[in-house]
């Protein structure tokens, strides 16, 4: 499961992050607790999409970028 946690907010700015946890425990005591292994495998995504147009950017440029 996901759930949507507000980080900031002002005026300009509304934050939110999907944070994935786990449920444990029984109907009567249940226990939430974030999913790290989860979490980290979506940040990881997340750097990697960010890794590789930081790449194609620089490559682009040091290049010339497309010719006409």
């Amino acid at each position: 499961m996901r759930a949507t946690v507000r980080i900031s907010e002002t005026a300009a700015v509304l934050s939110r992050a999907a944070v994935p946890f786990l449920i444990q425990g029984d109907a009567s005591n249940p226990v939430f607790k974030p999913d790290v292994k989860a979490l980290a495998a979506q940040e990881e995504q997340k750097l990697k999409a960010t890794a590789g147009k930081a790449a194609t950017g620089f490559l682009k440029n040091l290049l010339g970028g497309k010719k006409k």
